[in-house]
């Protein structure tokens, strides 16, 4: 089953999570550097979430395979996630809006 969350706010995300139980997580949108990748708060505004925050979210579910982040300079997490999760898929440069959508979005 493929399940798609568009502009997802953190715990949008968490829900998803708890709800599909999905094997594998495709993360399209826009990175922040070094620190975090971008979601949206409550009131649709950008929302910065620092890459240990992402890394303890996905410690918790045991049921994930593999997880692309497609974001500019999402190595970052991806090498903090793949301590909980064993294959994980990071951005070492930026990256265009056309591989990168400028919506958030996860596919589950």
């Amino acid at each position: 089953m493929r399940e798609q969350r568009w502009a997802v706010r953190v715990q949008d995300v968490y829900q998803a999570l708890l709800d599909y139980k999905p094997q594998i997580v495709h993360f399209s949108g826009h990175g922040a550097g070094y620190n975090s990748l971008i979601l949206e708060d409550e009131t649709g505004n950008h929302k910065v979430v620092n890459t240990e925050a992402l890394a303890n979210l996905f410690k918790l579910f045991s049921n994930i395979e593999c997880i692309v982040l497609n974001a500019c300079y999402s190595e970052a997490q991806a090498t903090a996630i793949v301590k909980h999760v064993p294959y994980v898929v990071g951005m070492n440069k930026a990256i265009g809006d056309n591989a990168a959508i400028k919506e958030s979005y996860w596919v589950l």
